[in-house]
């Protein structure tokens, strides 16, 4: 199993980021590196506005995603795994 996670600090509220994230119309703008998935991800499980998780299926994997969002005084720290 290949397990990648990456931090970063968003400068918006969790309500704000989990907006973004949970709607599929806007993935591509922000999920970039989609294109070698079979069919695109599908919400498998949310807790707004403090986590969102995807699942989808590439030619030879599968791919399990989520984000965890954790509010901070300047903004939201978002980890994504």
């Amino acid at each position: 199993m290949f397990v990648v996670e990456t931090s970063r600090l968003l400068p918006h509220p969790p309500t704000a980021v989990f907006a973004v994230a949970g709607d599929r119309r806007l993935s591509p703008r922000w999920r970039t590196r989609l294109a070698d998935l079979a069919e695109p991800p599908l919400p498998a499980d949310a807790d707004p506005p403090r986590h969102l998780a995807w699942r989808g299926r590439g030619a030879a994997f599968a791919l399990d995603r989520s984000l965890a969002l954790e509010p901070s005084a300047a903004g939201t720290r978002v980890t994504y795994h």
